[in-house]
């Protein structure tokens, strides 16, 4: 081509005249399969020259947190710190400048930002307000408000609980399984990374969510296997694996703006997944990374998993059910099931969304009472979009959970939990057992 396809760099406001910010454009587009950039597309002069930032003004922005890839700082003092960016190049077509438009015109034109209702008829009526906005008025760890005289919520069971060996893969449903202090036992214990070591997730790898993964604790291997659109043999992985495979050094995992220590596992799996992947159409050779053994010493970060966040993630059965049932009002149904969230511990017996408001579980396990407090909400991504079983992708989801589930700039669904403060990780192998049936005593904050 002689001639560069033009770009329209831009911002948006709602009809009241209020910013919308660039990141939430960028999670809408994403929720709906619309690629566009966000940011200040590491120019800093233009985005001042063109926003017209003085540099005191660029300054409180560095203050507020907004550095390269702060997405979550869009605006400062209701201006904006970056811009939205559309390219048009060789292969975009007419459909694709269509989809874009009706993008701007369903989720931005003359609208004030709406809330789906919340009426949701497989609960025979309405779901307060109130109920579908559980969230502690503190923004302070949850812990710190649980106190002995707290309100407490009984009845609870363990409905699920599931692991993912492999990060982005497909998990395991198990009705009993070890635990550690960093989680449940192989837990994202490896990942897939490119050629740069940068971990493959199914935003942008969605045919992984077909990769299925299972624990063989007797044989002490880890099977993997997926279609044979994919891969027509398993792959054979030793649990008991005491150093990197093939002579080669631990290397640098890239996750999420973090960097973990891990170790190859060797030119068989590398294979196996750079065959399972080729359609992925970006050529790459991948590479299969297990985190540190637990037996060995821990990161400078303190993870043993390949966890984004904290080593367990629980939710609960009726908020599964209750966005299923959202979507089925007011977007016309949808393939959701609780592995789109990826959740270690799903509980039964509560009301959707409740355990918002909890600070910590008591679980009654068979070594007795196993006590993990919640250390936040778990932040969504469009990748709850991805179907677990074919790897399509169905924006409802996310789109759904951004309507009614959003505080600030973050979408929330599920809580984190840890070991208490000062327990640490003392013991590197197994201290409990959980069970599906486990009766469950959570503490509200107080």
């Amino acid at each position: 081509a002689q001639q560069q396809g033009p770009v329209i760099a831009f911002n948006l406001s709602w009809s009241d005249g209020r910013p919308v910010g660039f990141s939430e454009v960028g999670r809408r587009a994403e929720a709906r399969g619309v690629q566009l950039r966000t940011g200040c597309f590491c120019n800093v002069g233009a985005c001042q020259l063109h926003l017209g930032l003085s540099s005191e003004a660029l300054q409180q922005h560095m203050r507020a947190g907004r550095v390269c890839g702060a997405d979550e700082h869009d605006l400062v003092n209701g201006r904006h710190t970056g811009a939205v960016r559309v390219s048009l190049g060789f292969s975009t077509g007419g459909e694709d400048c269509r989809r874009f438009l009706r993008f701007l015109t369903d989720c931005f034109l003359d609208q004030a930002p709406a809330r789906m209702s919340p009426t949701l008829p497989a609960w025979g009526g309405e779901l307060s307000k109130e109920l579908l906005y559980r969230y502690p008025e503190s923004d302070g760890d949850p812990a710190d408000s649980v106190g002995s005289g707290a309100d407490s919520v009984e009845g609870l069971v363990v409905a699920a609980l599931l692991l993912y060996p492999i990060k982005s893969c497909g998990g395991m449903r198990v009705s009993r399984w070890p635990l550690t202090r960093h989680g449940l036992l192989f837990d994202r214990q490896w990942t897939v990374v490119d050629r740069n070591g940068r971990a493959v997730t199914q935003k942008t790898h969605p045919m992984l969510s077909r990769v299925q993964t299972a624990v063989d604790l007797h044989a002490r291997c880890l099977v993997v296997r997926a279609p044979a659109d994919m891969h027509s043999e398993p792959l054979l992985v030793p649990l008991d694996e005491d150093g990197p495979a093939g002579g080669v050094a631990d290397m640098l995992v890239k996750i999420c703006g973090s960097s973990r220590r891990g170790w190859a596992t060797g030119p068989q799996a590398d294979q196996w997944f750079t065959t399972a992947l080729r359609h992925s159409g970006d050529g790459q050779h991948y590479r299969l990374v297990r985190q540190r053994p637990v037996s060995g010493p821990s990161d400078s970060s303190g993870q043993r998993s390949f966890s984004n966040q904290a080593p367990l993630l629980l939710l609960s059965e009726e908020s599964v059910s209750a966005l299923v049932a959202l979507i089925a009002a007011e977007l016309g149904g949808g393939r959701v099931a609780v592995e789109n969230f990826r959740p270690n511990l799903v509980v039964a017996g509560c009301v959707p969304h409740e355990e918002d408001q909890w600070g910590a579980v008591d679980i009654a396990t068979e070594a007795g009472l196993l006590r993990l407090e919640v250390s936040g909400p778990c932040s969504r991504c469009s990748m709850v979009n991805v179907s677990g079983s074919s790897g399509s992708f169905d924006c409802r989801a996310f789109e759904a959970l951004s309507e009614y589930r959003k505080k600030g700039h973050e979408v929330h669904f599920g809580q984190f939990l840890r070991f208490p403060a000062g327990e640490g990780t003392k013991d590197d192998g197994v201290i409990n057992m959980l069970a599906v049936g486990n009766k469950v005593h959570a503490i509200k904050l107080s």
